[in-house]
């Protein structure tokens, strides 16, 4: 027991050289590593209980051990570059936040609540957990667990090539965001002018609003959904649903996709990837397909406007069936419904234009022969 009036930290002091004192000499450095860390402690937290150990010297620092303190680098400290290496065996309770020039490694240990990140500090994991990761600096992930949800915060830079991500990201305000590898699982959510690439990768959905820019040139999705102004460029991996609403504007040129869904005044311009489901439109959707050799229902088309047979909503609306080849080669063959005031524009490509113009001279020509 701690004597009346100590605090807590001078008791983990004297707890630690009482340890020294017996001990073998192979535990001594550990031993120290607490003392001096302990040595550090800076009160700052309003809380009676939590206090807050505090690294700002411009050093290196493992930490291999249980922290019951929360921790902080380098508050208002700028150009110490601190750096911690959080290693397997080591904990923090509750969490770790990253200020000005720190540098942190999470090579393993546990994080038991979160690790914030502020101003120009450096984050890498590449192990380990946590519970949540929110920044607002530079950030590469290439291992390890976050156990809910990676929220990427104004002016944050975040790299992910690996690891575990069991809830959300979240890429907000003028955010940087690329995934080229790991899992997400249940998804990314990009808002307010956030600039999201995916390249590989695993992930439940990839959900955009206010005019969010995301890039998808590779990895896997249950569902792409757009809305709110949000631009989208899809050239390669693939997703089971894109459903595409409220004045969005995408762009395929490759990859797959399965079901496609044009609402609420977006744009769609198709001209490659592989469409492996039905088409829907509806509420002034409007997608584009560039390509050539069209028909409707086994009769070869031209430039052509296809809208709703009976003025309906898409449900009450009989299929049709759209064949061709997309500008890219790529074979297309589908289901369509569209739904009062939507509509799918065909373009075919030059070269069908230019033969479409000549067959169309010569018939003037012959009927001014006639």
């Amino acid at each position: 027991m701690r004597s009346e009036g100590v605090s807590p930290h001078t008791n983990a002091i004297r707890t630690a050289i009482a340890e020294i004192l017996g001990m073998e000499n192979v535990m001594i450095r550990r031993i120290c590593a607490k003392i001096l860390a302990a040595a550090v402690v800076l009160f700052v937290s309003a809380s009676p209980v939590m206090a807050v150990v505090e690294f700002n010297d411009g050093g290196v620092w493992d930490i291999d051990y249980d922290n019951n303190d929360e921790v902080w680098v380098d508050h208002q400290s700028p150009g110490m570059g601190t750096t911690i290496n959080m290693l397997d065996g080591g904990s923090i309770t509750p969490g770790l936040r990253s200020f000005e020039d720190s540098i942190i490694n999470i090579l393993g240990g546990l994080i038991r609540d979160y690790l914030y990140t502020y101003q120009s500090s450096e984050v890498t994991v590449s192990g380990g957990s946590m519970n949540r990761l929110h920044a607002s600096s530079q950030v590469v992930v290439s291992g390890g667990t976050i156990k809910y949800d990676l929220n990427a915060y104004p002016g944050s830079q975040v790299t992910i090539s690996g690891g575990s991500v069991e809830g959300k990201l979240n890429a907000n305000l003028n955010s940087q965001v690329a995934v080229s590898g790991g899992s997400i699982k249940t998804g990314v959510f990009a808002f307010d002018n956030s600039q999201v690439a995916i390249s590989g990768g695993v992930m439940g959905v990839l959900y955009t609003f206010d005019d969010s820019q995301v890039a998808v040139s590779g990895g896997s999705m249950g569902s792409l959904a757009t809305e709110g102004s949000s631009q989208i460029t899809v050239s390669g991996g693939s997703m089971d649903y894109l459903a595409v609403n409220i004045n969005s504007r995408v762009i395929v040129s490759g990859g797959k996709v399965g079901d496609l869904g044009v609402h609420h005044s977006s744009q769609v311009i198709v001209s490659g990837g592989l469409l492996e489901g039905d088409m829907y439109l509806s509420t002034n959707g409007v997608l584009t397909i560039d390509g050539s050799d069209f028909a409707i229902d086994g009769t070869p088309v031209g430039y052509i406007e296809l809208t709703s047979i009976l003025g309906l909503g898409y449900d009450d609306e009989p299929y049709r069936r759209l064949t061709g080849t997309l500008l890219n080669g790529d074979p297309l063959d589908n289901d369509f419904r569209i739904g009062n005031s939507a509509k799918i524009i065909l373009v075919p490509e030059p070269a069908t234009l230019l033969l479409l113009g000549l067959g169309g001279l010569i018939l003037r020509r012959k009927r001014r022969t006639v």
